[in-house]
């Protein structure tokens, strides 16, 4: 029978991977959550087809609005009436500083919506000192962006 001393026998290190299952499934969960609310604050709208040009990046707050083919208004997934969005713009306002020039408004129109409703929701934001808004387009398969603001 042969002894070894206990110093030279090898020993087998295995990594801890509990830390790394964690970060993992952290991710997975944020992916999903976030991905979930871009699907909620875009309704299912046949958008303009314009080339467009591509603007920089906002790294404000921002609401967007959904404007359907029939003149509803839906914003993150709930329909509302005219005045309930005046005064969630106005929300909105005081919540970057009470300078409506700093909040970023999206406006997503379906292509078949009256433009009476378009007209009465840059008049409302006008009232509300809103003075710059962007409208959502879609991009047509094959069209080439021109580089406007980057």
């Amino acid at each position: 029978m042969r002894f070894t001393a206990e110093s030279t026998r090898q020993r087998l290190i295995e990594p801890d991977l509990t830390s790394m299952v964690d970060v993992v499934f952290l991710l997975i969960i944020f992916f999903v959550t976030t991905s979930s609310f871009v699907r909620m604050t875009r309704a299912d709208l046949q958008l303009t087809e314009v080339p467009g040009e591509e603007g920089p990046e906002s790294t404000t707050p921002g609401l967007v609005i959904n404007i359907e083919s029939d003149g509803n208004f839906i914003v993150d997934g709930e329909d509302i009436d005219f005045d309930r969005m005046m005064n969630m713009i106005a929300v909105e306002i005081e919540k970057v500083g009470g300078e409506a020039q700093s909040l970023d408004v999206v406006v997503r129109a379906d292509r078949s919506a009256p433009l009476l409703h378009i007209n009465h929701l840059a008049q409302g934001m006008i009232d509300q000192g809103v003075r710059s808004w962007r409208l959502a387009t879609r991009v047509p398969p094959g069209a080439v962006r021109t580089g406007g603001g980057r």
